[in-house]
């Protein structure tokens, strides 16, 4: 059994460049603007379909009208022992067929971006080697077609008053993870990659969403990202060494990138202010006495104390403020948002011992009965699930 790309074509329509494949049965697409030069675009669909790959045991075979390059090969081999760790489910596949060799394809540096902290803090910090931003609807848009066409029209514009060209890449590489029911906690990292890879800018920055010191599996990782690079171009994970808040007080010097924040779970187009990424942003910025155009000020630190703690991932972005509230003699807020974490890791203390101990029976059957989704997929970061 082998998983198969076949039947790739790349074709320019409405200003827009497409290519497209069949990737085990089914046709995946991605599309740029049509001035965007590509580099061995076989290789973004390697990215796509590896863990659906590794998860299932397979090789990935291409037929002869796949370009892809020599170096994603290399890229392959060398990620599978570090998500084969993660996940010992995975498991080991080779990428066949006829590779190439292949070289930059854009003169210049880019960097993705979609107007959120972390990348609004590494454009600021490598302004003036970065010459493109790149921004997927497979991370903001990909199920608010309406709202995404809202914020790219904004991007674009926001791209040409900086300065720069922005690479909008469209398509439906998210659907096919989620109709394989793989986590996009995982994949997000791939899907990153494999773009990087195939436009192939000498140097790409991959912002950073956690620190050094609070490094767990994920999918954009300083480990991984930089694997998609090759002898002729970087990828480079870019902003652990820097906290979020920190992030947020370098922004102070361009007003321009804070106005043009988009950090929202809930919209594209536009920041609820209730969310825990607007809350936590909006802290950030009272705390730091610093505005935001596109986010409604907080009225009152006491607004703080109802942000929520409830995954391991908000935990970071947590002590990260209470630090913050406490360098700036905010110490009810620091104790406040400290408590929270500390309730957080009791809680899961707890689960952990009861589940242990009644096997997990009770755990599986309030997932049943609240419908949690991620109990139903195949691939996360730790766990394999094919029946």
């Amino acid at each position: 059994m082998s998983l198969r790309i076949s039947d790739f074509r790349e074709f320019t329509q409405a200003d827009r460049r497409i290519i497209s494949a069949l990737v085990d049965g089914d046709e995946v697409f991605f599309s740029f603007p049509d001035w965007v030069s590509l580099r061995t675009p076989g290789d973004a669909f390697i990215g796509i379909c590896l863990l659906d790959a590794m998860a299932t045991g397979r090789n990935i075979v291409l037929d002869e009208t796949v370009p892809f390059s020599t170096s994603i090969q290399n890229t392959v081999a060398e990620l599978q022992p570090l998500y084969s760790m993660w996940n010992r489910g995975l498991k080991r596949v080779e990428v066949l067929g006829e590779a190439q060799e292949a070289g930059v394809a854009t003169p210049g540096a880019a960097s993705f971006y979609s107007g959120g902290i972390d990348g609004s803090y590494s454009l600021a910090r490598h302004f003036d080697a970065i010459t493109h931003l790149i921004t997927m609807n497979g991370f903001e848009g990909w199920d608010k077609e309406e709202q995404w066409e809202v914020f790219l029209n904004r991007q674009i514009r926001f791209a040409q008053s900086q300065g720069k060209r922005l690479i909008d890449v469209l398509g439906n590489y998210r659907q096919y993870a989620e109709n394989r029911k793989i986590s996009h906690n995982f994949q997000h990292g791939l899907e990153l990659g494999a773009v990087a890879a195939i436009l192939g800018f000498p140097a790409t920055y991959i912002p950073s969403s956690f620190t050094c010191d609070d490094l767990f599996p994920w999918g954009s990782h300083p480990l991984t990202d930089p694997l998609w690079g090759d002898a002729t171009r970087k990828v480079i994970h870019d902003g652990m060494d820097v906290s979020r808040t920190d992030k947020t007080e370098y922004l102070a010097a361009h007003q321009a990138l804070l106005d043009n924040l988009q950090v929202c779970w809930r919209h594209v187009d536009s920041n609820c202010g209730e969310c825990s990424k607007c809350m936590r942003t909006m802290i950030a910025l009272k705390l730091l006495n610093m505005h935001a155009a596109s986010l409604p000020p907080l009225q009152s630190l006491q607004q703080a104390k109802s942000m929520a703690v409830k995954s391991h991932a908000a935990v970071p972005f947590a002590l990260d403020l209470a630090y913050l509230a406490r360098r700036q003699g905010q110490e009810e807020l620091a104790s406040a948002l400290e408590n929270k974490v500390r309730r957080f890791n009791i809680r899961m203390h707890w689960e952990a011992l009861f589940n242990l101990l009644t096997h997990s029976i009770f755990k599986r059957l309030v997932h049943k009965w609240r419908g949690t989704e991620w109990v139903s997929w195949r691939v996360t970061m730790t766990q394999t699930n094919i029946r």
